[in-house]
């Protein structure tokens, strides 16, 4: 196994709204910060 460095990336999946799935170190992480149903939150990146 090698070390992550700040500069190695890894694939993020969006899953929709705030959700998100990644692996990191061999773990899997599934972000989603309210649990909220499917919903229309418009693109990343805009307030």
């Amino acid at each position: 196994m090698t070390a992550l460095h700040a500069t190695d990336q890894f694939p993020v999946r969006a899953l929709g709204g705030p959700t998100a799935l990644f692996e990191y170190g061999g773990l899997r992480f599934l972000t989603d910060p309210t649990f909220d149903g499917p919903g229309d939150y418009g693109p990343p990146g805009r307030g």
